[in-house]
């Protein structure tokens, strides 16, 4: 009977469901169960005790060490990034990051770099997850609320400058703990950089802070390449265990040419750059060796580009002076200019036989012709930048027209970003890109072809489709531009007339970005050739509609 009794009475035990990790870790220490409120549980706070805070929150999480696993096996973003945040504030920036501004800031190519991997990071990085926060604040406020008429005049709203200066203190002082621990990652300092590049640009503050940060990351590049030729290991023996190791595979596929792509930028805002070098064909002499007669993707041929654009950009000013010279060129200036002159249509002709292959979509077709609009403006620089007078662009019309057709009809397509024309300087929104597309060829169009027609058909693109890419903005381009026609045209008669004489053409124009105003120093040989060049700096006000100029000093350069 006891027996019976004994197998009839069943043993009470615990319901076997999967243990919660979620709880705070006081609560997880006194064996309780935590109410998980944010950012401390009341089960502390109600009785006094501090709450240490959450294992998988901002708060409690330390640095990530990145082993070569972790980096290969970056295939998936958690879209919930809720739990990444300690405020309802912060989950809306980060979402809005996801939803807005990565889409943006990533375009039609390099979606991998600015959604999947800068959120993969974010999710372990504490320095990458409040720059993250920091670039949505600001892309929310700078590019889709812009009120006024010029992005330099624009300051951040009291309302939420509290919540900016936290989050961008914040990322500065993660990013400053990271790397002065020992296991510090260089790819997560690099992409922290580029992401450092991208918050000035939107703060709209002055250009050398950007570019700070952006020769900061040359110098983590270099240091990942001569390790990688030393056959030295990274500072964390556990991420780089090889110089073949997968991260500097990624490290040279995804953000290596997201900096050389900057290279141009720092170049046409005259900050010095050291190349670095994207092809496989690059050499350090300065040249290219060669050009292969086809393109298997349409990466390869952008990065093949962008190789000749930056080195024809730097053999540009280092003999900008030079041709004004007595003395002239070196011989090896004329090498060099030969074989850029020689190698740039050498792409245009393998690029043109490959688009059939590698511009299999409607995004890689647009992105093609946002190619042939960079490659049509280079080959007009290269052809000219060896004559001393600005009459050498006269024999290019046809090609001004081209890139100028190019480019209306991407704007005009809306697909390139979020263009929306407009007839005034109140638009509410413009579209945004990280990297220079088609401000600065539409720019040198409307500044080196004298035609009346045609330049000022470019001044109207840059007036109607308010964009910012990168440092350029179609306001402030517009703006310097349109000084550039009227102090040309003065004695020829404007649109109606005839080209402007050699004596009257602005040779160059530098700009500084201080904010409120827009200030040039602009380049001339009043005299013509074989003169005296002048220079002088003028100011132009961008929080009025008459943009009110004057000049303000006077030189010879």
């Amino acid at each position: 009977m006891r027996e019976s009794t004994k197998s009839s009475i069943k043993t009470q035990t615990r319901r076997p469901n999967p243990k919660v990790r979620t709880g705070c870790e006081t609560c997880k220490i006194r064996r309780i169960k935590c109410d998980e409120a944010k950012p401390h549980c009341l089960r502390c706070t109600s009785t006094g005790r501090k709450c240490d805070g959450y294992p998988n929150s901002p708060a409690g999480r330390s640095f990530v060490h990145f082993n070569q696993t972790t980096i290969s096996s970056l295939t998936k973003v958690d879209k919930s990034l809720h739990s990444l945040a300690g405020s309802p504030e912060e989950s809306r920036y980060l979402e809005y990051y996801f939803h807005r501004a990565g889409p943006r800031l990533s375009g039609n190519l390099d979606s991998d770099l600015w959604m999947r991997i800068v959120l993969q990071f974010a999710s372990a990085e504490p320095a990458i997850r409040h720059a993250t926060m920091v670039i949505s604040y600001l892309y929310e406020r700078r590019i889709e609320h812009q009120q006024a008429a010029s992005p330099l005049a624009l300051a951040l709203p009291a309302k939420g400058e509290r919540f900016f200066l936290k989050h961008y203190n914040e990322a500065i002082r993660c990013l400053v703990a990271r790397m002065q621990t020992r296991s510090n990652a260089l790819e997560i300092s690099l992409v922290t950089c580029m992401l450092f590049v991208c918050m000035e640009i939107l703060r709209a503050e002055q250009s050398k802070f950007a570019m700070a940060h952006f020769l900061s990351g040359l110098d983590i590049v270099a240091t990942l390449r001569a390790r990688k030729r030393l056959g030295l290991p990274s500072a964390s023996q556990k991420l780089l265990t090889s110089p073949d190791s997968p991260t500097l595979t990624f490290v040279e596929d995804k953000l290596v040419p997201a900096f050389a792509r900057l290279t141009m930028t720092a170049l046409l805002f005259g900050h010095r750059a050291p190349q670095l070098y994207l092809s496989p064909s690059s050499t350090t002499s300065g040249l290219l060796l060669s050009i292969p007669p086809t393109f298997s993707t349409f990466h390869e041929a952008r990065l093949s580009l962008y190789d000749i654009m930056n080195l024809a950009l730097m053999f540009i000013h280092s003999i900008n002076c030079k041709k004004y010279e007595p003395s002239g060129f070196l011989p090896g200036d004329l090498d060099h200019h030969r074989h850029f002159c020689a190698l740039i249509p050498q792409w245009s002709t393998a690029f043109e036989a490959s688009t059939a292959t590698i511009c299999t979509t409607p995004s890689l077709r647009e992105s093609s012709t946002v190619l042939r609009i960079l490659y049509t403006v280079t080959h007009i620089w290269l052809i000219c930048c060896m004559d001393p007078t600005e009459m050498a662009y006269d024999a290019h019309l046809p090609a001004f027209k081209h890139a100028l057709v190019l480019s209306t009809q991407i704007l005009e397509s809306g697909t390139l970003a979020t263009e929306t024309p407009t007839t005034s300087s109140s638009s509410s929104s413009s579209a945004f890109s990280f990297e220079p597309e088609l401000i600065p060829p539409v720019y040198f169009v409307a500044h080196r072809c004298r035609d009346p027609h045609t330049r000022r058909d470019a001044l109207a693109l840059l007036r109607q489709y308010p964009r910012r890419e990168g440092l350029w903005t179609t306001s402030t381009s517009a703006a310097s531009v349109a000084r550039i026609i009227l102090r040309e045209e003065a004695r020829s008669g404007g649109e109606g007339g005839a080209w402007p004489a050699e004596e009257m053409r602005i040779h160059d124009a530098v700009y500084s970005d201080e904010a409120p105003a827009l200030k040039a120093a602009f380049y001339a040989v009043p005299g013509g050739r074989g003169t005296e060049r002048v220079v002088w700096g003028e100011e132009m006000d961008l929080m009025r509609e008459e943009r009110v100029t004057r000049e303000e000093w006077r030189g010879v350069w």
